[in-house]
């Protein structure tokens, strides 16, 4: 209860700087667009290399056009992050941040926005590649490690921005950052995946009802489609609301673990007492 409690004050927190600006979620859209199109463009050749491997593994070329494509959907998933970031740091400094101000913002850093893709599609390729081992030790170790670099690079993007530190540096601030605000409660108590997994369930309602007519009966085919749509729709919205919040949040955690301020709109007793700096 107290996790949840915490997950749906950091919710209404975020919201309420999302809700003064929410042309921003645009910026979600075009991520999961960009994402999209990157797949669609990326399926033919990934087809064409992938039988060009051996028993031990994927083929040079295989692996050449996995980088890629991770290094793509990287840079997009960075580049409108960034574009988002700029916008919540313009609204919480008391600005009025429009679409261009953080597409602006984010071509403004395209640089280490590149480098950080880079680096953060090798270590993809590379924890992809050994989930792809059969050994079940492997995946452990391979999951355990992806977890690791998550909470290590968990404000990788603002300091990236922000500070104008090169990815190494930013790598290691970030891991400063995280333990200077106690990212054992971050993780335990701040996601706030909790309340949207909840929020999810909501969505099983029109597409359970939907599968359930269907199973009964043919007759209503255009009815049970528009039903499964209606779920399969409310799931892609909240994705890109939680998406957005997320994002926010990350923002104002990365403002009070710099300077111990509490970004306006953010209850002071739960950020400073739950998140202090150790």
């Amino acid at each position: 209860m107290n996790t949840f409690s915490t997950s749906y004050a950091l919710v209404k927190a975020s919201w309420q700087v999302l809700r003064q600006d929410k042309e921003i979620l645009w910026f979600p859209v075009l991520s999961a667009i960009a994402a999209l199109l990157l797949g669609i463009g990326f399926a033919l050749p990934m087809f064409l290399t992938s039988g060009r491997g051996s028993n031990s593994g994927p083929g040079p070329e295989a692996l050449l056009v996995a980088f890629l494509y991770y290094l793509c959907t990287a840079f997009a998933a960075t580049f409108f992050n960034v574009a988002l970031i700029s916008c919540a740091a313009i609204r919480m400094d008391g600005g009025d941040p429009t679409l261009r101000d953080g597409l602006r913002g984010a071509a403004k850093h395209w640089a280490p926005i590149l480098a950080w893709a880079v680096v953060s599609a090798t270590v993809g390729l590379i924890l992809k590649s050994l989930e792809r081992r059969s050994s079940m030790v492997v995946e452990i170790v391979s999951g355990l490690i992806g977890a690791a670099w998550g909470l290590l690079t968990f404000f990788v993007v603002p300091v990236l921005i922000f500070e104008g530190k090169g990815v190494p540096s930013a790598i290691a601030r970030s891991g400063d950052l995280f333990k200077n605000t106690s990212g054992q409660q971050v993780v335990g108590e701040a996601g706030m995946g909790v309340f949207f997994f909840l929020l999810a369930l909501i969505g099983l309602v029109p597409v359970a009802g939907g599968l359930a007519l269907g199973a009964k009966s043919e007759a209503f085919g255009l009815g049970i489609m528009v039903l499964i749509l209606l779920g399969v729709a409310y799931w892609v919205a909240l994705a890109l609301v939680a998406s957005a919040l997320g994002a926010i949040f990350n923002l104002a955690l990365y403002r009070f673990a710099v300077s111990g301020a509490v970004p306006e709109g953010f209850n002071q007793e739960l950020v400073a007492n739950r998140f202090r700096a150790r």
